[in-house]
């Protein structure tokens, strides 16, 4: 552990935080969107859902998504999982865990001290990788149906959810902290 939060802490640096940024929001902004869109196609319905953009669903729900989809729809939904699936969770968790790093190591203080809260975004990439494990072994079993890998996907997709948020308010909360030790040290300069 004392490894990856020696290597997390010398890569929280601007820069990288940059870079994870602009790769993050190719996927949020482009490929993410496009391959939703696919779905979306695929399966007739403009609203449809990917499995792994719910917070939980039950094994009647996850039959019903792949029926739906058609048999080119679950190879593109695998395609998805298989490929882009497992870049876009590393660069999301590298990205909060990075971005958490910097900010609070700028706040200082309590801030800089729970600098190992950092570590949990990474945790929800373990955990999103879990899930596509899960959503794929039930696109390969299709028709026949896996209701105890559908209830393990959901389960480890609302755990991934809940680590998701966790890395948003952490990096929330490293800007606002961030922010204030910065008018802290203008008003203590301006006196």
């Amino acid at each position: 552990m004392d490894i990856l939060f020696n290597f997390l802490t010398r890569a929280a640096t601007g820069r990288n935080v940059l870079m994870l940024l602009v790769l993050y929001l190719f996927f949020v902004a482009y490929a993410l969107p496009h391959a939703a869109a696919t779905l979306q196609q695929d399966s007739g319905q403009p609203d449809f859902e990917p499995l792994d953009l719910r917070f939980g669903f039950s094994p009647e729900e996850a039959w019903q998504a792949l029926e739906a989809l058609g048999p080119v729809g679950r190879e593109h939904y695998r395609s998805a999982e298989t490929i882009m699936d497992v870049f876009y969770p590393l660069t999301y968790g590298l990205f909060f865990s990075l971005l958490m790093l910097f900010l609070f190591q700028k706040a200082g203080g309590r801030l800089a001290r729970m600098r190992w809260l950092a570590v949990l975004p990474l945790v929800g990439t373990l955990f999103d990788w879990l899930e596509n494990f899960g959503i794929v072994r039930l696109i390969d079993v299709f028709p026949a149906r896996a209701d105890g890998w559908a209830q393990f996907a959901a389960a480890v997709g609302e755990i991934k959810w809940l680590f998701a948020f966790i890395g948003i308010v952490g990096s929330l909360t490293g800007l606002v902290g961030w922010m204030m030790a910065r008018w802290k040290a203008r008003s203590g300069n301006a006196g």
